[in-house]
């Protein structure tokens, strides 16, 4: 019994340790739970869309989201995918991309 008493003795300072450091802490106002389950409802609204849709945006892309359009439809051929070529097609009205056919440095 004399070896077991010291264990209980360090495993319960070693508790306490954790204890005093976890509650000294600042902690955030949500919970781990509460971002979780907010981040899996912006993903059930489609703010992260899980599939690709390939039909042409109602309204015209802005800059950033011709490129994010252009990243996400990567696989995509442009004669294929009405949304990439909309992307594209802003993308070089706004002169950040040069079509192929209009190419100088090849």
């Amino acid at each position: 019994m004399s070896t077991v008493a010291p264990v209980i003795v360090a495993a319960a300072a070693m508790v306490g340790i954790i204890l005093v450091v976890r509650l000294s802490l600042p902690s955030d106002k949500t919970p781990r739970r509460g971002r979780m389950s907010s981040l899996r409802n912006a993903v059930q609204q489609q703010i992260w869309p899980t599939t690709l849709i390939h039909a042409a945006p109602a309204e015209p892309f802005t800059i950033f989201g011709a490129h994010l359009a252009m990243q996400r439809h990567r696989h995509c051929r442009l004669d294929h995918c009405a949304r990439k070529s909309a992307a594209f097609d802003r993308l070089v009205s706004a002169r950040h991309a040069v079509p192929e056919a209009t190419r100088t440095d090849q």
